[in-house]
């Protein structure tokens, strides 16, 4: 293998790793603003949930708001029960 066969690869492993390396950057960052968007979803719905305990609601309302605090409370915290 020639010297200039050899960097051309080169070049184009470096290439190839730093493409490699910005996309993981950018799904880091989306993965982080994904994280906060559901802390906040997640703490309104327990928000709701606290202020409705003592509220006469329909059966359906406290159980959609049963679903959604839970869905988001598996969503969020998956990692914690591993």
């Amino acid at each position: 293998m020639l010297e200039s066969e050899y960097l051309e690869l080169v070049n184009q492993l470096k290439s190839k790793f730093d493409e490699l390396e910005m996309k993981e950057k950018k799904q880091k960052k989306q993965f982080i603003e994904m994280t906060k968007k559901l802390s906040v979803a997640y703490g309104a719905a327990r928000m709701v949930d606290e202020m409705t305990i003592d509220c006469q609601l329909p059966q359906i309302m406290e159980f959609l708001i049963s679903v959604c605090r839970s869905t988001l409370s598996d969503v969020m915290f998956d990692e914690v029960e591993e």
